[in-house]
């Protein structure tokens, strides 16, 4: 994860800085933040600012849509398999030690 400290804007370059931090970064809509402060003009920030909103709106929607109850069944399946495949792994692991053929 990364905190991210002032820009420095010179005449010819924008310096970041950031500390870097164990974990996952939460900065969204990264391209906003970095039109925030290289400087661009307030109505293209809130042009795209409300883009944005329109398209996580859309994107809320469409996935509201696919967690319908006739997928929930197989969204079920696909977090279950994977814990049933390694849990039998796991099971032959232990007869195979337990039997002698692993050391």
């Amino acid at each position: 994860m990364r905190e991210y400290l002032p820009a420095t804007l010179t005449l010819y370059e924008l310096l970041y800085q950031f500390l870097l931090k164990d974990g996952v970064p939460q900065v969204l809509h990264y391209g906003l933040l970095l039109a925030k402060v290289a400087g661009l003009h307030v109505s293209v920030i809130d042009t795209k600012t409300s883009i944005t909103s329109q398209i996580t709106e859309q994107e809320m929607t469409r996935k509201d849509a696919n967690c319908s109850e006739e997928f929930q069944s197989l969204r079920m399946v696909y977090h279950v398999a994977p814990r049933l495949l390694c849990l039998k792994a796991l099971q032959k692991l232990k007869e195979g030690y337990a039997a002698g053929r692993l050391t």
